[in-house]
């Protein structure tokens, strides 16, 4: 029985395993000196077990990451979506926009590039913006998490820093460095309000980055 109890507590995720022996604890089956049960306790909203509470669903925040031309040039763009999704980020929703270009640049809706109808298509197609795909994410502390998973932004550093970070895998120099991340909260909530503002509505605040 030693045995079992014991191999009950390894796991690949110790984050997973950590909220395993939390949850025996509410349990009653692992014990604890009565001053840490107090403080678990008094850190819990009134009338919420510690059961409740870590069975709960964190609040999920939402983000705006744009991808470069580039990648969905190159066909990429399902290989960066699953990505994402293995780092725990829920795809909300996406849309296509024209990439105004730069390194600093940002997304214009994809409409505006064929508002001026077949006068446009007759400058020919070097003088077609690109497109980049605009994807709305969510997940607890996205934005946090985001950063993390985009990695550095020149992706030769990247590669030696976080090799499986989407700069690393899917960027080719400091312009074409995959995708673009919110820089600060006030940046990814007006981001979110401009791509997607059904999102923004609906999103709880920002609670940090």
């Amino acid at each position: 029985a030693a045995a079992h109890e014991a191999r009950a507590f390894v796991s690949a995720d110790p984050l997973a395993a950590a909220r395993q022996a939390l949850l025996l604890f509410a349990d009653g089956e692992l014990t604890a000196e009565p001053s840490v049960s107090r403080g678990y306790d008094g850190a819990l909203p009134a009338g919420l077990s510690v059961r409740e509470a870590l069975r709960a669903p964190a609040s999920a925040q939402t983000v705006c990451l744009e991808v470069l031309p580039h990648v969905l040039q190159r066909g990429h763009l399902h290989k960066l979506w699953r990505a994402v999704a293995r780092a725990g980020f829920h795809v909300a929703d996406i849309r296509l926009a024209a990439a105004t270009g730069g390194p600093g640049g940002g997304a214009a809706d994809a409409a505006d590039a064929v508002a001026a109808g077949p006068a446009q298509s007759a400058r020919g197609a070097e003088s077609a913006p690109e497109v980049c795909a605009l994807l709305a994410l969510q997940r607890p502390a996205a934005l946090r998490a985001l950063r993390e998973l985009a990695g550095p932004k020149s992706p030769a550093r990247a590669k030696r820093l976080a090799s499986f970070s989407l700069r690393a895998v899917f960027g080719i120099d400091e312009i074409r460095n995959a995708v673009r991340v919110p820089a600060d909260v006030e940046e990814a909530e007006a981001a979110v309000t401009a791509a997607f503002p059904h999102l923004a509505a609906a999103a709880p605040a920002q609670a940090g980055p």
